[in-house]
């Protein structure tokens, strides 16, 4: 897994952000730094190589350092490109919505077997974080005999950091 610290200059949001580059279905946290105090929520937007619409995911606080945490599951890096960026974004203690500046997004095209096959970062290799122990826990997605889904979180939380 990809582990970028991203370092905020609240006073240049629209400054260039680090650049960050990782390998096709690799998983990436974005780790933010600087984000102003009272700061009420994050988000990390990327919009892949070759693509016109980002995908976002709220990022979760620290409880204990106050750094915001962002997971990208690998299948969201399907193909290598060297056009993408990703931006980050967040509310104040005003709720006043703010860009803290963008960076490119450059995927380099796997080298580990299967990649190419789907055999790595499949979306069934999902997580949320749990913001109270600081624990991501794999996302379950079963279907019942009516064809309904469900969607359950393990119970056992894990390190991805």
């Amino acid at each position: 897994m990809y582990y970028k610290t991203i370092t905020l200059t609240p006073d240049k949001p629209d400054w260039p952000l680090t650049p960050v580059g990782l390998r096709q279905h690799g998983s990436a946290v974005f780790a933010l730094y600087e984000l102003p105090d009272g700061t009420k929520s994050a988000k990390v937007h990327i919009t892949k190589p070759g693509a016109t619409v980002p995908i976002s995911v709220d990022a979760t606080e620290s409880e204990t350092s106050g750094t915001w945490y962002a997971y990208f599951g690998g299948a969201n890096f399907p193909a290598a490109g060297t056009d993408g960026k990703y931006e980050v974004t967040f509310i104040d203690a005003d709720d006043r919505a703010f860009s803290a500046g963008e960076g490119t997004l450059q995927i380099y095209a796997s080298t580990s077997p299967g990649a190419s096959s789907g055999g790595v970062g499949e979306p069934a290799n999902l997580y949320a974080r749990n913001p109270a122990t600081g624990k991501y826990h794999a996302l379950i997605v079963s279907t019942n005999e009516l064809g309904e889904i469900a969607v359950a979180a393990a119970q056992e939380g894990i390190d991805l950091i």
